[in-house]
């Protein structure tokens, strides 16, 4: 009787928890997984856009065209490049700027985070017309301060070999709040009783810092990382704010800030490609894919203390 009890509750806990968990699961599959297993099956169809008539299947075609295609390895180098100095200068910013907040008042805590913080809140459009007029080769602000410390000036967005880093420059500053305030909780997060333990073991900071912070900081630095890494591999309202002009194509000059995203973009909907532009897609969420596994893997861990 005592079995026959227990597994009745068992089934209700059961019924409950998958009642509750339905609507979540229906909606991922319909928001996330569908639009997935749409957008492989639309990147095997030739035709959309095109005409009204129906598509023809070219199977794994477009797949190979993108291999032999110089603009896509030209979007794939820049969004590696842009990812690359995305990923590096936010987290080391953002964890040096916790580190320190963890160290002063409240009070003095609570203010800078709001400053960190307030750019983010900025719209893309606002910041990046701000911007704009902060990299005029004449008379912009930063050619500005350059000229006053004597050095020479750029061309920032209108020069291919800084147009890319200028865009990053951007990104880091809305979102560099946003990771610090992640690393923040993190490092607040720790219990002060393995701090003291490794004090009265005779630790010094630097041992602290890498044998007490930094693995239990694990769960928070995949985290950043995995945010970062997808952030930057999909970044397009930046690049398309920023480097659009009357006198040039969003991703320019010279496709030096031409990312994956907006290739994608640009194929599918200014040259009504779908179907490429649909494998494109599916070749970029295969390597963020890829860069999420290695990270999980470099970055494992317990998860217990």
């Amino acid at each position: 009787m005592k079995f026959l009890k227990s597994r009745k509750k068992i089934n209700a806990k059961t019924k409950f928890l998958l009642s509750a968990l339905l609507p979540f699961i229906a909606l991922f599959l319909l928001f996330k997984i569908f639009p997935i297993i749409r957008l492989f099956t639309l990147s095997t169809q030739d035709g959309f856009l095109k005409a009204m008539g129906r598509p023809s299947w070219v199977g794994f075609n477009f797949y190979l065209e993108a291999f032999h295609d110089d603009l896509f390895w030209i979007s794939l180098k820049n969004s590696l490049v842009y990812t690359g100095i995305y990923v590096t200068i936010i987290f080391s910013g953002s964890f040096l700027i916790a580190l320190g907040l963890s160290k002063v008042t409240k009070k003095l805590r609570d203010n800078l985070l709001l400053c960190y913080y307030s750019p983010l809140m900025t719209n893309i459009a606002a910041a990046g017309v701000l911007f704009i007029y902060f990299y005029e080769p004449q008379f912009g602000l930063f050619n500005f301060l350059l000229s006053c410390l004597h050095l020479p000036r750029l061309g920032w967005l209108a020069d291919p070999k800084t147009a890319l880093f200028s865009v990053v420059i951007v990104e880091i500053w809305r979102n560099l709040g946003f990771f610090s305030i992640i690393f923040l909780a993190g490092i607040q997060n720790i219990p002060s009783v393995y701090i003291e333990a490794a004090e009265i073991d005779g630790a010094g900071l630097w041992k602290k810092f890498f044998y007490v912070t930094i693995p239990l900081l694990k769960p928070t630095i995949l985290l950043i990382l995995a945010i970062c890494t997808i952030n930057a591999m999909k970044v397009f309202e930046p690049i398309y704010v920023l480097t659009t002009t009357s006198a040039q194509q969003p991703g320019g000059p010279l496709d030096s800030t031409n990312v994956m995203a907006l290739n994608i973009y640009n194929t599918a909907f200014k040259y009504s490609r779908l179907g490429y532009g649909s494998a494109l897609g599916i070749i970029l969420l295969a390597i963020v894919g890829i860069f999420m596994y290695f990270q999980v893997r470099i970055m494992k861990t317990t998860w217990e203390y």
